[in-house]
């Protein structure tokens, strides 16, 4: 029932209360009539779902619901010709909504055959008005069911979404994963026999591309570590090999016979010497095993350059000298730099050895100093005109001889500029080689002031 029929019905109880009698017609204030048949009931007077309680002034009821048998409905503060809603208690207990209205009613003769409705709430000069305040309220009880329900069927409906949404939410994860998966079966089985092989997620996304190139990357960099392990390994067996079968060979040749004196005599100097370049081999082995594993940090002493040149030139200024190859220095007396004073020594001393090995007879070393962006850089050049293509690219690989100087085996292992990396990596340094136009030249760069 709407506002206006509610407010309708309070109306017409009204009048039927403050009737005079039982039929006639009500006139409002402009005169108005309409015709009131009490032999039919008012809506909601016979419905259990409304019922509706009327009030005149001070409080005495004068029409109400049978439904409410003794009980009364709350009245509800109201102003003339106010319409007021409200949710309310029966006396039952059930929940309802009730609407009030207030106005004045004037009493009015038999010859006017009714009575007249001041539905503004003024009065009629000479005129007896009655306050009239009427409540009907109707049972809430099944729009209640209804929300109820339709609470439940919500909660039903977000549980079954959120069910559902789960499960398709965890069908993609596993189907995203899936290739992830597969990868990780692919690594799990993967060992060293398989380096060359490289991982393939067909059907991948493209977010996973970068994760499998940096993977093969990672697998080609192991490759080649285990290829290096192993041809250091072979190397390292061949350069021991060589001077132990001399040594070898000449204990069996002084031991097959007899002989004088002095032809052991020469025999233990020829095995002193092949034990020497034995030792100095293993030497340079070891070295090169601290510096490529070497956490430690490099110290920092000031040195005079020039001095450190003149210390790591000196065991080898003879034998240059017999080749006819003198070091010529360019570095100013008093230039000091910091670093590590041994390192730097045993850096120079390798590669102006390497340089005094392979220079061309009478033929000058030229070693250079000078202050860069990044710090101090050395730059060791000699005439090589046997220099082969490659012999740059490989000069620091651990072990690795030009053909031409393949001959000196048990002389040259080849170790000198691969200990020269890894003593300058240490520095924090750089080091390179140039070979062209019949010149070989090292650069190191290392920092300092």
């Amino acid at each position: 029932m709407s506002g206006r029929h509610l407010s309708l019905a309070a109306l017409l109880l009204a009048l039927i209360a403050c009737a005079p009698e039982p039929s006639g017609t009500v006139s409002n204030a402009g005169n108005q009539s309409f015709p009131l048949d009490l032999e039919e009931p008012l809506p909601g007077n016979d419905s259990a779902s409304h019922v509706y309680q009327c009030w005149l002034g001070g409080g005495v009821t004068v029409a109400r619901s049978d439904n409410l048998g003794a009980n009364d409905l709350p009245r509800l503060e109201t102003s003339p010709g106010e319409v007021r809603y409200a949710d309310i208690t029966l006396p039952g207990g059930e929940s309802a909504r009730a609407v009030a209205v207030r106005f004045y009613v004037k009493a009015q003769d038999e010859e006017g055959s009714g009575a007249a409705v001041e539905t503004d709430g003024a009065r009629a000069r000479g005129a007896e008005s009655h306050p009239v305040e009427i409540v009907v309220a109707r049972s809430t009880k099944s729009v209640d069911r209804s929300l109820r329900l339709l609470r439940w069927v919500l909660v039903a409906t977000w549980i079954i979404s959120m069910l559902t949404c789960a499960g398709i939410m965890s069908w993609l994860v596993r189907r995203g994963l899936s290739p992830l998966n597969r990868l990780s079966r692919q690594i799990h089985t993967y060992d060293q026999d398989q380096l060359g092989e490289t991982f393939e997620i067909p059907g991948a996304a493209e977010e996973l591309e970068p994760v499998v190139r940096q993977l093969n990357g990672f697998v080609e960099r192991i490759r080649e570590a285990f290829e290096r392990e192993h041809s250091f390994t072979a190397h390292a067996a061949h350069e021991l090999r060589t001077p132990l079968s001399g040594l070898r060979s000449t204990l069996e040749v002084s031991l097959s016979q007899p002989r004088e004196g002095e032809e052991y005599v020469d025999a233990e100097r020829a095995c002193l010497k092949i034990t020497m370049q034995l030792q100095r081999l293993v030497e340079r082995l070891l070295e090169l095993a601290r510096a490529s594993a070497s956490t430690a940090e490099p110290r920092k002493d000031r040195v005079v350059l020039r001095t450190i040149i003149d210390e790591a030139w000196l065991p080898l200024s003879d034998p240059a000298a017999e080749r006819g190859v003198p070091l010529e220095v360019d570095v100013p007396p008093s230039f000091e730099m910091v670093t590590d004073r041994q390192l730097l020594r045993r850096v120079l001393q390798n590669v102006m050895e390497n340089a005094s090995d392979y220079a061309d007879e009478n033929s000058p070393i030229e070693l250079k100093v000078r202050r860069s962006d990044s710090g101090v850089r050395l730059t060791c050049s000699n005439m090589a005109s046997g220099v082969e293509d490659g012999t740059a690219k490989n000069a620091f690989n651990p072990f690795w001889r030009s053909d031409s100087a393949r001959t000196a085996t048990g002389t040259h292992a080849g170790l000198g500029l691969a200990l020269c990396k890894g003593f300058v990596d240490i520095l924090g340094g750089r080091i390179d080689a140039y070979a062209g136009h019949g010149r070989f030249v090292v650069t190191i760069d290392l920092p300092g002031n």
